[in-house]
């Protein structure tokens, strides 16, 4: 059996996917972008919407359903739906980062349209 793994700079198009589908000893692994995730099947993102980044550290243990991988990896396998199976990750560390480069964004155009008043 072979398999391979593909990130975003390889965008998966419709002939390849066929072809990958075809050959059903091949099995690859691929990311959804994020406003894909929101449409699989099972997957129940309200899970998160207590996380902040003062207690993600504490919480992400306590999520139903993860499992932790290592250190930057807690996932939770939502199962096969169709021809595909789906695992939803999260990375507390790109978390804080993410949510933080937000909030400092927020603050940035925030002090910018005050002074634009």
């Amino acid at each position: 059996m072979e398999n391979f793994l593909f990130n975003k700079t390889y965008q998966l198009n419709s002939e390849s996917y066929n072809y990958v589908n075809y050959d059903l000893t091949l099995k690859y692994i691929s990311a959804l972008d994020k406003n894909q995730i929101p449409k699989v099947e099972g997957v129940n993102l309200q899970l998160f919407k207590d996380l902040t980044v003062e207690n993600i550290r504490e919480e992400i243990e306590s999520l139903p359903g993860f499992t932790k991988h290592d250190d930057p990896l807690y996932y939770q396998d939502l199962g096969q739906v169709k021809d595909k199976r789906y695992i939803l990750g999260i990375n507390p560390t790109l978390f804080i980062e993410g949510r933080s480069n937000r909030e400092e964004k927020i603050e940035l155009f925030s002090r910018f349209i005050h002074q634009l008043n």
